[in-house]
């Protein structure tokens, strides 16, 4: 058995495998949709980094200023104006999509998150 540190036995040698200068990282959802809660046994060993959901009109605002540059400089100028109501569309579809697709257990795949609207306006 090993005098420190931690590690596991090897089932096959039965010989204690040591496992030094190890970074876990992990990341996850709120629980629901065939997520569950994490134990506390489990969370005490972690450091928590939580990230709120962005309002609406930041986002809307982030995705505006994005796709009007890159209609003013690659498209023709006169494109300009409709970014922002582009946007608005994705924004809605996307917040339409997660209300009406929530995750469920059966249906755990149903999950949205910014990328979706930013693989719309790339």
């Amino acid at each position: 058995a090993p005098a420190f540190g931690g590690g596991w036995y090897d089932r096959k040698t039965l010989k204690w495998k040591a496992v030094t200068d190890l970074t876990l990282i992990a990341a996850m959802g709120p629980p629901g949709g065939g997520r569950q809660v994490m134990t506390n046994r489990m969370l005490r060993h972690l450091h928590m980094l939580n990230f709120t959901t962005m309002p609406s009109d930041v986002i809307e605002a982030i995705f505006t200023t994005i796709t009007k540059a890159f209609l003013e400089n690659t498209l023709a100028s006169e494109l300009s104006p409709l970014g922002a109501p582009l946007v608005q569309a994705t924004i809605g579809l996307y917040n339409k999509t997660c209300d009406v697709l929530r995750p469920m257990p059966s249906k755990p795949h149903y999950t949205f998150n910014l990328r979706e609207i930013s693989k719309v306006i790339q």
